[in-house]
């Protein structure tokens, strides 16, 4: 029996042994071409994109299907609901050559649509704020956007729980898509309680006034991040500010919790550059540097004061203070008053003292009206040359900043126009008589700035300038002309290099952003002045247009925040660069 039992087993194994060898072996199909047939809407290169197999793929029969399911979700997220996806195969040898067919059939458009629950606006009304008509082509995007532009019209309106629910859609044979928009509206509802997050007691209130938004107000989130924005502008904040609304037992009322982070109140700026000696002067270079103390929050509340001290050249200076007070009587007002005296090498010693009333709009529009007194008394050296003269002025100022980061922007764009009406009065020294007693001045100023994102982090920013002064008498002081050249507009020549009583200046700067405050660039500056000058007797234009170029790096550090330029003139060689390095660090 055991004997039995063996050859059985000796027989099933020679038996198996035989059939395995009796298959023939599984050869591995290698994907050979991929074709589409039937696509009108979109390119096969389109198409191809989305497909996760490819030509000399090992065949998989798993991703044929979803590689169907990828191009039907294609066609049906833009819009072509009735589209049909197949395929076929052919196989030669190992390679098999697959078709994809797609039928598209019509686009799908919206049919009959209604919205359900609304009592606060009308249905004629909530159908105008919308992007879907009827008959228009319909996506599921765009279905999408509408349902947020209807969400943010009820939380502009104080009703921040709204939710809307898409139901009873329905796809004809026509690839009509008829729907209804289910409303509930929810609560409306109230700040019970602002809340800060994060910052000093003594900063409270401030933060409060400057913000803008009380306790039993109706919520409004469009409000709010208009609110935020202009105090991230107003104050010094780390980052841009955010908020969340926090329920209360009470539905009809809510907590407004704000993440505030705030900076150290008070700044150093310190600018430090050395210019070399032109090249028809026997002299050395010279060092030339600015100081800039700011003190925010200046004995508690919306307060600044500034101490400036500049030096320009060898026999330049300038020194100045200023102190402002923002939101007056709890309105965006803010008043100003600074005091400057300038004394210009051998030539005159400038004092002025200005006044200046400013009110905010809202968080982009901005305008001032100024009042100011200034005093020119000429050296002895110049007292040929110049009279001495007062002259009170008064302008306005409008500001447009839409920039989406004032100290480090990437986008956005920054308009400002000075207009001012100065009457002065002259009068003769041991060596000069004026030919008027007294003139009027008109002055204009127009700047613009555009910050245009390029790549991820990276930015162009143009800005064009100009400015003009209408004058009764012929030959505008010096002191009252426009200067040029420096950091502030006309890099690669020496600060106030140029000046003229009609000016323009251009910067193309390209921006590579390494952090919120960091960044490398690479820039040109174009000049023009013009002036009227006597020369033996004859009253002549002069005038040019000059060029620099350089590069730029601000970098952060644990001192503050450093930067550093390089600049050139059109003419300069590479040992007759301007460099220019600073710091602004907060205590």
């Amino acid at each position: 029996m055991n004997k039995l039992k063996l050859y059985l087993l000796i027989l099933n194994l020679i038996c198996g042994f035989g059939m395995l060898l009796a298959q023939e072996p599984t050869i591995p199909k290698t994907i050979d071409r991929i074709d589409l047939r039937g696509n009108r809407a979109f390119s096969k290169k389109e198409l191809n994109k989305l497909l996760q197999v490819k030509s000399q793929d090992k065949f998989d029969s798993e991703a044929l299907t979803r590689a169907n399911e990828q191009i039907h979700s294609f066609y049906v997220s833009k819009g072509y609901y009735l589209a049909e996806v197949s395929n076929q195969t052919s196989e030669s040898g190992s390679k098999i050559n697959i078709i994809f067919l797609i039928r598209e059939n019509s686009k799908a458009r919206v049919g009959e649509f209604r919205f359900q629950g609304n009592k606060l606006f009308s249905e004629d009304y909530l159908k105008q704020k919308i992007r879907l008509k009827a008959n228009d082509s319909f996506t599921q995007s765009l279905l999408e956007q509408d349902i947020e532009q209807v969400l943010k019209l009820y939380d502009q309106n104080g009703y921040p729980y709204c939710q809307i629910l898409p139901s009873e859609l329905s796809l004809d044979e026509v690839g009509k898509v008829s729907f209804s928009l289910k409303i509930i509206e929810g609560p409306q509802v109230k700040i019970q309680k602002v809340i800060f997050e994060d910052i000093k007691e003594s900063s409270d209130p401030i933060l409060r006034k400057a913000l803008g938004i009380k306790s039993g107000e109706i919520f409004s989130g469009l409000r709010v991040e208009k609110a935020l924005k202009r105090l991230n502008k107003i104050a010094i904040l780390n980052g841009t500010p955010s908020y969340k609304l926090e329920s209360t037992p009470d539905v009809q009322l809510a907590n407004l919790r704000l993440k505030v982070k705030e900076e150290k109140n008070n700044s150093l700026e310190g600018i430090l550059g050395y210019t070399p000696a032109p090249t028809n002067r026997k002299s050395s270079g010279a060092w030339v540097g600015k100081i800039n103390f700011i003190f925010n929050n200046f004995l508690g509340g919306l307060r600044e004061a500034q101490i400036k001290w500049e030096r320009k050249d060898l026999f330049s200076s300038n020194l100045g203070f200023s102190y402002q007070q923002r939101y007056i009587l709890n309105l965006p007002l803010a008043a100003k008053i600074s005091f400057w005296q300038k004394d210009q090498d051998t030539s005159y010693i400038q004092t002025s003292v200005r006044t200046e009333w400013g009110y905010s709009w809202n968080e982009h529009l901005n305008s001032a009206l100024e009042l100011g007194w200034e005093r020119v008394i000429p050296e002895k050296e110049s007292q040929g040359i110049f009279p001495i003269s007062q002259k009170i002025s008064w302008g306005a100022n409008l500001d447009l900043d839409y920039l989406d980061f004032n100290y480090n922007p990437q986008k956005g764009i920054y308009y400002q126009v000075q207009l001012s009406y100065a009457t002065q009065k002259n009068q003769a020294t041991s060596s000069y008589s004026p030919a008027k007693n007294q003139n009027h001045n008109m002055t204009s100023l127009i700047k613009l700035q555009n910050f245009i994102p390029t790549f991820d982090q990276q930015s162009l920013m143009v800005a064009a300038n100009w400015g003009k002064i209408k004058s009764d008498e012929k030959i505008v002081p010096l002191f009252n002309q426009f200067k040029l050249g420096g950091i502030s507009n006309l890099r690669g020549f020496r600060e106030d290099q140029f000046s003229g009583s009609e000016v323009f200046w251009s910067n193309l700067e390209y921006r590579f952003l390494l952090s919120q405050l960091s960044r490398f660039s690479i820039f040109t500056d174009y000049g023009y002045f013009s002036r009227y000058t006597q020369e033996n007797n004859n009253i002549k234009k002069i005038g040019g247009g000059k060029i620099g170029y350089g590069l730029g790096l601000r970098v952060e550090s644990k001192i503050g925040l450093w930067g550093i330029d390089f600049g050139w003139g059109e003419a300069d060689k590479l040992s007759q660069g301007k460099i220019h390095i600073g710091v602004v660090n907060r205590f």
